[in-house]
């Protein structure tokens, strides 16, 4: 009976040490990186980032939203007409001058869907990349297009976690941590 009371003990304060786990979990960015880009010229632009965890990293281009939505459909394409956008930026990720990944908007298919009203931003998913944590990444974006207008929209490049993964991973921990907790203490009465 006293070797039951003390695994039970022990048990409960794993589970609290979970609970506490998925509340106050990893504190890390989430996005390494976010920079604006310009369409004013066709050169690369490169810029350096640190990845903090392991989780799939998603490449994405965003730009603000205008007042009239209808004037990125030259950029990003009329979804409801069949039309596509004329974006076309190749991208590559590298580690140690080599790269990682790579890709263009091109071979990315997307629906291009203008958020709500409430919304700031329009984000295209570019591609994405496997990381190693606490690596180095030097991500490098080339416009293909020369359309200086198109900065009027605030064009930029982002980094960073796949949606979701990072909470859903902690609230796991959370939900494991007040299982044993309750299992240990049920034990205890």
């Amino acid at each position: 009976m006293k070797w039951a009371t003390i695994l039970s003990a022990l048990a409960a304060v794993v589970g609290l040490c979970l609970v506490a786990y998925g509340i106050w979990g990893p504190c890390y960015s989430t996005m390494p990186l976010k920079a604006p880009i310009s369409f004013a010229s066709g050169s690369s632009q490169e810029f350096p980032f640190r990845v903090e965890s392991h989780f799939v990293h998603i490449i994405t281009f965003g730009v603000r939203r205008p007042p009239d939505p209808e004037r990125l459909f030259p950029l990003l394409g009329d979804f409801d007409h069949q039309r596509s956008g004329a974006l076309n930026i190749t991208w590559a990720v590298l580690a140690d001058a080599r790269s990682v990944a790579q890709g263009s908007s091109r071979d990315q298919p997307y629906i291009p869907i203008i958020p709500s009203s409430g919304t700031r931003d329009v984000t295209i998913t570019l591609g994405s990349f496997d990381p190693k944590k606490g690596a180095q990444y030097l991500l490098r974006v080339t416009p293909e297009n020369h359309e200086p207008t198109w900065n009027a929209f605030s064009p930029y490049v982002a980094v960073g976690v796949e949606g979701g993964v990072l909470s859903e991973t902690l609230l796991s921990y959370w939900l494991l941590g007040v299982a044993i907790s309750i299992v240990s203490g049920i034990t205890l009465l």
